[in-house]
């Protein structure tokens, strides 16, 4: 019985050697951890005890809500209408049709957004036939942003053409040519 004293009672050092290994934050600080926020360590004893002095858990400010942003309003333009284009003649024996209108946008202090829609109809050429929008300002300076091509496709074509438009700048007016240059329709 004594061996089986003296070894459980080794077993038992051997145990509280190896805890005090694994968990040295525990002893060196004196006491647990801190199980809740906001409150003071100091009044932790070893062994889990309290003792000395008692804080209050300092108050967890409420979050303001963030607000909800408001949808931006879509810019007031500063100009629209229709391009009344004429063509400059019959095509291949048949007289085509150029409608079209435009829209001028604020987009910078010093800068203006045109959009110009401009469609072709009754135009006797072959399928994949291009035409292009060319648009004449005066005044001021015009830099087209997107393509200016129109594919006809069964004798009729569409575009949609965005133009940065500086201050000062008038629209003159818009022609309409083929790929070698030559107008086929002129609008104002």
């Amino acid at each position: 019985m004594k061996i089986k004293s003296k070894f459980s009672s080794v077993i038992t050092l051997a145990l509280l050697c190896g805890i005090a290994a694994q968990t040295p934050s525990i002893w060196a600080s004196g006491g647990a951890t801190d199980p809740i926020p906001g409150t003071s360590k100091s009044g932790v004893k070893s062994g889990g005890a309290t003792g000395g002095k008692k804080t209050t858990p300092t108050p967890t400010p409420t979050p303001t809500p963030v607000p909800t942003p408001t949808p931006t309003p879509a810019p007031t333009p500063i100009s629209a209408g229709p391009i009344t284009f004429a063509a400059a003649g019959l095509v291949n024996g048949v007289l085509p049709v150029c409608t079209g209108d435009f829209v001028v946008d604020p987009y910078y202090p010093t800068l203006l957004d045109m959009t110009l829609n401009v469609h072709v109809g009754s135009l006797n050429v072959p399928d994949g036939t291009v035409l292009y929008i060319n648009v004449v300002g005066v005044g001021g300076t015009l830099y087209p942003y997107t393509s200016n091509a129109i594919t006809i496709v069964g004798g009729t074509g569409s575009c949609t053409e965005k133009v940065f438009v500086t201050l000062g700048a008038g629209l003159a007016g818009v022609v309409v040519t083929d790929a070698s240059g030559g107008a086929l329709f002129a609008g104002n």
